[in-house]
């Protein structure tokens, strides 16, 4: 599915790639005041506590919240407005591919048809480049961070959260198998409705 949204993005693949490293950047954040806990809790767990460190460390841990919100939203915008964009420009791209069509193309389909593929059909597909790959993304992204912290504390601990990043791709190829069922299933009960 990513493979396909590439494609469609035609012209507009900076767009998305911006978006994606934008989410990488937010995830990050996300994931780094799990670092500043750790090295606050270290300090304070040690012989002789520095307030100053513990001080900087708190601010610090603040500091991540703040640009992981500044970056979700940046990111948030970015994906939304290029998914759109991208929507537009194949809606765009379809119905130049419809007036290029024969006149016996038109004789054997109604014109709800046609206007179903065009708005309901692409409507369909708008959540992926403005909310699903972008989290697809941040669900990689973020144990992908800790584990790398984690290799300098307990290679253990990241082998362990290394492990299960394969689970949001095999959520995601099954969610892709059942949306590729869904139109003809929306298809069939439409012409059920409609036949009765």
């Amino acid at each position: 599915m990513i493979k396909e949204l590439f494609e469609i993005a035609g012209e507009r693949k900076k767009d998305l790639i911006k978006g994606t490293i934008l989410k990488v950047i937010e995830s990050s954040f996300a994931g780094a005041p799990l670092i500043f806990l750790y090295l606050t809790l270290n300090e304070l767990f040690s012989a002789s506590i520095n307030i100053r460190t513990v001080i900087l460390l708190v601010i610090g841990l603040a500091a991540c919240f703040v640009l992981q919100a500044i970056f979700y939203y940046w990111a948030d915008v970015v994906n939304n407005s290029a998914g759109l964009r991208i929507l537009s420009d194949l809606r765009i791209r379809l119905g130049e591919h419809i007036r290029t069509l024969s006149m016996g193309f038109y004789s054997e389909r109604q014109t709800g048809d046609l206007n179903t593929i065009i708005n309901q059909d692409v409507k369909n597909i708008e959540p992926v480049p403005t909310m699903f790959y972008p989290k697809l993304v941040a669900a990689i992204a973020l144990p992908a961070f800790i584990a790398v912290f984690l290799l300098f504390l307990d290679g253990r601990m990241a082998v362990a959260t290394i492990s299960f990043l394969p689970v949001p791709l095999v959520v995601f190829n099954t969610s892709k198998t059942v949306c590729r069922s869904l139109p003809r299933w929306r298809e069939k009960d439409t012409a059920d409705a409609t036949s009765q």
